[in-house]
């Protein structure tokens, strides 16, 4: 697993009531800052020049089992 998204999942109960419904930025296993929108934590990850995929930004919430990710994709499988 991706050491920032282990610290995440280690830390997210806290990070849930800390920062419930916020957004944060995680780089080399440690808090890069919390943001209010998805947009500024990108923001904030472009413009401290981090490269992709050496950092991770997630939604804190209280509730972190009620959590859940939508993908979609455009293929189609025959």
């Amino acid at each position: 697993m991706n050491p920032n998204l282990s610290y995440f999942k280690a830390n997210e109960r806290e990070f849930g009531k800390r920062y419930n419904g916020r957004y944060i930025l995680i780089k080399d296993s440690a808090d890069a800052g919390v943001f209010d929108t998805f947009e500024d934590a990108m923001m904030e990850a472009v413009s401290r020049h981090y490269e992709p995929g050496t950092f991770i930004v997630q939604l804190c919430t209280a509730n972190p089992d009620a959590a859940v990710q939508k993908f979609y994709s455009r293929a189609v499988f025959a």
